[in-house]
């Protein structure tokens, strides 16, 4: 190639661009009622690729934002959602912006009881009720929030698994295992509620807090405010969920109940409905107390099952149930990072004696989730 077409040929070539810097966004989020910090609310840019949540201070921090337009979306059970709109200029000389939150605690008012209509179209949100749609935003936050914290803090709980059967009313100790648990429950799925083992007996994964985050949950269940009852700790709001009518197979309903005061889930009971009468088992139902390990970070403290499932033997047996089944929170391991907020005492109890502030517990491999479901032997 002659030389004056081959320096023209470079002259065409554009030169390199310096790779833009990304921008850190970085501030605190507080209640707008009382200034407070709000520890473990989580922002997240409202593509979900950046997330992080606040320490015991308030204060976040985003890193690797791109520029350009985004919005922040702050939540933190028991206040309303805010959505920020932010613009990072891509010519800025110091990307570092500053993005303080104040988010405004939710008040419940209670609606009157009503009537429910057949559950023939499911999801959270459908009530025109304001009020209603207060309760169920919350119930649906805390389970969103749930899942959100469980992945950014995987963890394995050492759980106690004993098991009773009943015989003529008599309640006989017939195992009792420490098993290896995850903080994620087991998956919701319409129509894989109950399922046989090789044995001949069966196995129903036992829903959590997580499950109500489920889309498919929620597409397939219709949610109703159920009243309210008092508990040691305060009032607590009930709110009913139950499947769609045009579900045949076996699948939960049961009640929420969520604190007055806070909005966070303190129990569910679920109870497993749409059976075979003819077919075991005959009667499921699970009892749920959830416990909070840091400030909004809660897990399933016990869960206790009781089936049903010797009609023959009803009238020996009364209204007792043939099994019980209950898993136990005994200790709990953080698998990375762990919350960079003190823990509560149920949640120090758990992280036991050894535990120091700031430092990790020894790797540990992932295990399988062995207590996601009752298992009912013949």
């Amino acid at each position: 190639m002659p030389r004056s077409l081959l320096l023209a040929a470079l002259l065409l070539v554009p030169a390199a661009l310096p790779a833009q810097q990304d921008w850190t966004v970085t501030g605190r989020v507080t209640s707008s009622a009382t200034s407070a910090p709000i520890a473990l609310a989580e922002v997240r840019t409202l593509d979900g690729k950046r997330s992080a949540f606040t320490d015991a201070a308030g204060r976040y921090t985003l890193r690797n934002v791109p520029s350009g337009p985004l919005t922040l979306r702050v939540r933190q059970v028991g206040f309303k959602f805010r959505d920020i709109p932010v613009t990072l200029p891509a010519d800025a000389a110091v990307k570092v912006r500053t993005v303080d939150v104040a988010l405004e605690p939710v008040a419940f008012v209670l609606p009157e009881l009503v009537t429910k209509s057949a559950c023939e179209q499911g999801g959270f949100l459908l009530t025109q009720d304001e009020r209603l749609r207060s309760i169920f935003e919350q119930v649906r936050e805390a389970s969103v929030r749930f899942t959100s914290l469980v992945k950014a803090y995987p963890a394995v709980v050492t759980a106690q698994r004993p098991t009773w059967r009943y015989t003529s009313r008599l309640r006989q100790l017939i195992s009792d295992q420490s098993i290896p648990d995850s903080l994620e429950g087991a998956a919701y799925r319409r129509g894989g509620i109950l399922k046989r083992t090789g044995n001949g007996g069966w196995s129903a994964p036992i829903p959590d807090l997580g499950s109500l985050a489920s889309d498919e949950f929620d597409r397939n269940h219709c949610f109703s405010y159920d009243g309210t009852e008092d508990a040691p700790a305060g009032k607590l709001i009930r709110v009913r969920f139950e499947p769609l009518v045009g579900i045949g197979s076996p699948d939960w309903e049961g009640v929420i109940f969520i604190d007055a005061t806070t909005a966070m889930p303190r129990r569910m009971e679920w109870r497993l409905t749409k059976l075979d009468p003819k077919r075991e088992p005959t009667r499921l139902e699970v009892v749920t107390i959830f416990s909070e390990l840091y400030p909004s970070l809660i897990i399933s403290d016990s869960s206790e099952a009781r089936f049903w499932y010797a009609p023959e033997n009803r009238e020996a047996m009364g209204n007792d149930p043939d099994r019980i089944q209950a898993v136990i929170a005994r200790g709990l391991t953080f698998l990375k990072d762990e919350p960079d907020v003190a823990p509560l005492p149920r949640g120090r109890q758990l992280l036991g004696p050894l535990w120091r502030p700031k430092k990790k517990p020894p790797a540990a491999a992932p295990v399988a989730d062995t207590s996601a479901a009752a298992t009912v032997q013949p």
